[in-house]
C-alpha cells in the first residue's frame, strides 16, 4: 500500500540522493531524499509493514515527523492488517500458542484436570481444561467459552455505571458468537447482545460497545444525533474504534494505540 499526500503521484521516479533510517514520531522509518520531488509520500511496505518516506532534499525532519504523526491511525491499521496476513490460518490452538485476553498476550496451556480455566497474570498463561489430543474445533470452542465467560463476568461491573451514564437500561445482556459485528440492540425488547470476541481486546472496547448499544435505546439509527450523543458519553470512543479495527493478535499495534492519543 502507498499513501500519497499533498499531490497526485509523480509521473516519473526521481533520482535517490540519499537514504537513511530515522526515528520519527515514534516510528522507525526509511527516509529517501530524492531530486526534483515536490511532495511527501508514505509507503507502508509488505510483508512486515515497514515504513518508507520519500521527499525532497529540503524537507526538514520536523515536517516529516508531523506528517507521520498525522497518519498514525492509518499506519497502525495497515501494519496490523499486514501482520495479520502472515498468521492467518496458522493458529492451531495448541499448548504454547499465544492468544489475546483483554488486550494482553497469554500463552495457552491445556491441562487434564483442575478448574475449567485459570489465568496466571504473573506468567501470562491461560490454563484451559481440555485434552491435548482433542480436535482443533473442540480446542477452539473451549477457548471461545473462556471469552464468553470473561465478557459475562465484566457485565455486572460495567453495566450499572454505563447505564446510569446513558440514562437507559437493557432488559437483558447476551453474549454471542458473531462473525461481523461487535454487538446489537433490539430496541423494543431492550435486549443487548455482545460479541464474545470483545474479550480479546482491552476493556475500553467492551465499554464502548455497551455504550453504543445503550445509545440505540435513545437514537435507534446511526444518524448525526446518535454519534453526537455517543461521542459525548464515551471519551474513549476514538481509541476504542481504532483498537477494534486492529487485529487482536497484533499486540504491538494494540499497545501503541493504548499509549497514543487518538483523535
Amino acid at each position: 500500500m502507498a499513501v500519497a499526500q499533498e499531490a497526485e503521484s509523480a509521473k516519473t521516479m526521481a533520482k535517490i540522493i540519499r537514504s537513511e533510517i530515522r526515528e520519527l514520531a515514534g516510528f522507525s522509518v526509511e527516509v529517501q531524499r530524492r531530486a526534483r520531488q515536490k511532495h511527501i509520500y508514505l509507503h507502508i511496505l509488505p510483508p512486515d509493514g515497514n515504513l518508507r518516506l520519500t521527499c525532497s532534499t529540503s524537507v526538514p525532519e520536523k515536517r516529516l515527523a508531523d506528517f507521520l504523526a498525522s497518519k498514525r491511525k492509518v499506519i497502525l491499521r495497515q501494519q496490523s492488517r499486514l501482520r495479520q496476513r502472515q498468521v492467518i490460518g496458522a493458529r492451531t490452538y495448541q499448548s504454547g500458542e499465544v492468544h489475546p485476553l483483554w488486550g494482553r498476550p497469554y500463552r495457552l496451556e491445556f491441562v487434564d484436570s483442575g478448574p475449567v480455566y485459570r489465568i496466571d497474570e504473573i506468567a501470562n498463561c491461560l490454563y484451559l481444561r481440555c485434552r491435548e489430543d482433542a480436535d482443533l474445533e473442540r480446542r477452539k470452542k473451549r477457548l471461545d467459552e473462556v471469552y464468553r465467560s470473561e465478557v459475562q463476568k465484566k457485565l455486572p461491573q460495567l453495566c450499572p455505571e454505563l447505564e446510569a451514564r446513558v440514562g437507559q437500561s437493557a432488559s437483558e445482556y447476551l453474549v454471542r458468537k458473531y462473525r461481523r459485528r461487535w454487538g446489537s440492540c433490539q430496541v423494543f425488547s431492550r435486549k443487548i447482545s455482545l460479541s464474545l470476541e470483545l474479550a480479546k481486546y482491552p476493556e475500553i472496547c467492551l465499554r464502548h460497545v455497551i455504550l453504543h448499544e445503550l445509545v440505540h435505546l435513545i437514537e435507534a439509527n446511526h444518524g448525526r444525533g446518535f454519534y453526537a450523543l455517543l461521542h459525548q458519553l464515551d471519551p474513549d470512543m476514538s481509541r476504542a474504534e481504532a483498537l477494534l479495527k486492529s487485529s487482536a493478535y497484533d499486540f504491538p499495534a494494540i499497545a501503541a494505540l493504548l499509549d497514543s492519543t487518538v483523535s
